[in-house]
């Protein structure tokens, strides 16, 4: 004898604005991530130049 409510807790289904809440934070986390990679670059691109300034004469 199966119990309705643990059979349908076996299959789990998301409702579609857990999907959407979910996928906006992976998409939210990607951006992120891609603007941190751009940040650190910008950061590494400014202190090197400042490092190795050219003198001009």
């Amino acid at each position: 004898m199966v119990i309705p409510e643990v059979a349908h807790a076996a299959g789990f289904d998301m409702s579609p604005s857990l999907q959407n809440f979910l996928f906006n934070i992976f998409v939210g986390g990607v951006l992120l991530g891609k603007w941190m990679n751009f940040l650190a670059i910008c950061v590494a691109v400014i202190g090197v130049s400042n490092f190795d300034l050219v003198k001009r004469t």
